[in-house]
């Protein structure tokens, strides 16, 4: 599961490591030897793997839009519902309590014309 291991040599004190979904980095003191960073990465191997799968697990899937009623967009990293408005005086769009709120001036909405109008990838 570890796709890449980094290792620091610094000035610090104790030795440290750092997991990431795919990447593991180990900071370790300048008198550490090359069999006592093997020794300390092995004592911690499930750790690790436990830590990356977990990591994982917790970062959301971003999905495409598709603009429909109902449907989520990316934002920050997460997604967030859509909900649209028709009949509204003028176009807007808000975000509030977790949720983006659109205002349509028409009461014909189509998603298919946003997304050719839109390309977001």
């Amino acid at each position: 599961m570890v796709q890449q291991l980094s290792h620091i040599i610094s000035c610090i004190k104790t030795s440290e490591i750092i997991v990431d979904s795919d990447k593991v980095t180990i900071r370790t003191p300048l008198n550490k030897s090359l069999s006592d960073i093997k020794r300390i990465i092995s004592g911690k191997a499930s750790w690790i793997l436990k830590k990356q799968r977990v990591y994982k697990e917790t970062i959301p899937q971003i999905t495409k839009p598709t603009y429909e009623e109902g449907s989520t967009l990316p934002y920050l990293g997460r997604n967030y519902p859509l909900r649209i408005i028709k009949n509204q005086s003028e176009y807007n769009i808000q975000f509030v309590d977790r949720e983006f709120i659109v205002g349509i001036k028409s009461s014909k909405y189509s998603p298919t014309k946003i997304n050719k109008k839109k390309n977001w990838e």
